[in-house]
C-alpha cells in the first residue's frame, strides 16, 4: 500500500472505462437468466429493489450483473443503475442533506445527492478490468467499501470493508465535500500494532466525538492471536498517518 497517487486515480468518467462497463452489462443482460426481484431497506425510509442476471460461460464460470432501483419513502422510483458487483448501498445524512452512497463495480463508490439527484462517481485506476483488455498486468485489488461512518466534525469517512479475501478492517478518507474527491487516505492497521485485525460484526466503527473506536473480534501480532477488543485512536494519532492525495 504505497502507490496511493497512481493507483487511486479516478477513471469513473473515462470513456474507455464507461464503454467497457456498459459492454459487460449489456452482454450479461442479453444472454443471461434473471432471478426474481429482492427488496432491502436503504435507510431513511428509502427502499432498494434489485434482481440478479447470470450468464453461464461454462458449467463453473459465470458472469453476473444486477439491476437496481431506488424508491423514495412515498414509493416513487427515483433512480436506477446496473452493477456487476455491489457491496454498498445506503442512504445517509451528512450535514442535514441525504445522500445515496453505493458502489456498482465492487471497488470505488458513487454519491447521489437526493435533493437534486446530482452525482459524483469514483473508481480507482488500479482496479480497472473493464477499460483495458486484456486486464493490465499492474491490476491491483483496492479497498472494498461495505459500510460508512462519516464524522462531519473533521470530514473523515471511516469505511468498513476489506481487501479481497482478507479480514475486514477500516480505512479512513478525508472528504471535506462528499460530492468531490477525497484528498487523503489512511490505514489504521498500519499503526495498530497488529499484522491484521478482523472487525466485529456489531458496531465495527464508533465515533466518540473525534476519537475513533474500532471493535475487532480477532487480531494477530508476533505469532500470537488476540481475542476481541478495541482499537482507540485520537484525532491527532490517525491524522498523523493520513496520506495526501494530489
Amino acid at each position: 500500500m504505497n502507490k496511493w497517487h497512481e493507483d487511486l486515480t479516478n477513471i469513473a468518467y473515462r470513456k474507455s472505462y464507461i464503454d467497457g462497463f456498459e459492454k459487460y452489462c449489456n452482454e450479461v443482460f442479453s444472454e443471461g437468466v434473471y432471478e426474481e426481484y429482492c427488496t432491502v431497506q436503504a435507510g431513511h425510509g428509502y427502499t432498494l429493489k434489485y434482481r440478479l442476471c447470470t450468464k453461464y460461460v461454462t458449467d463453473i464460470k459465470v458472469k453476473e450483473c444486477s439491476e437496481y432501483e431506488l424508491y423514495s419513502p412515498d414509493g416513487r422510483k427515483i433512480f436506477s443503475y446496473n452493477a456487476p458487483e455491489s457491496t454498498l448501498h445506503t442512504v445517509t445524512e451528512i450535514n442535514g442533506t441525504l445522500y445515496y452512497i453505493y458502489n456498482d463495480n465492487l471497488y470505488g463508490y458513487n454519491v447521489l445527492q437526493l435533493s437534486d439527484m446530482a452525482e459524483y462517481r469514483y473508481f480507482p485506476k488500479a482496479s480497472d478490468s473493464f477499460g483495458a483488455y486484456p486486464v493490465r498486468q499492474d491490476y491491483e485489488e483496492t479497498f472494498i467499501w461495505t459500510e460508512i461512518f462519516y464524522n462531519p466534525d473533521n470530514h473523515i469517512m471511516a469505511v468498513h470493508g476489506c481487501y479481497w479475501a482478507s479480514p475486514y478492517e477500516v480505512m479512513l478518507y478525508h472528504i471535506p465535500d462528499i460530492m468531490k474527491p477525497f484528498d487523503a487516505i489512511g490505514c489504521p492497521r498500519e499503526y495498530s500494532g497488529y499484522q491484521y485485525y478482523d472487525t466485529a460484526d456489531k458496531e465495527p466503527v464508533i465515533w466518540n466525538g473525534n476519537e475513533l473506536i474500532i471493535n475487532y473480534c480477532e487480531a494477530y501480532a508476533d505469532e500470537t492471536d488476540f481475542p476481541s477488543g478495541q482499537l482507540v485512536f485520537t484525532e491527532e494519532e490517525y491524522m498523523k498517518f493520513m496520506y495526501r492525495i494530489i
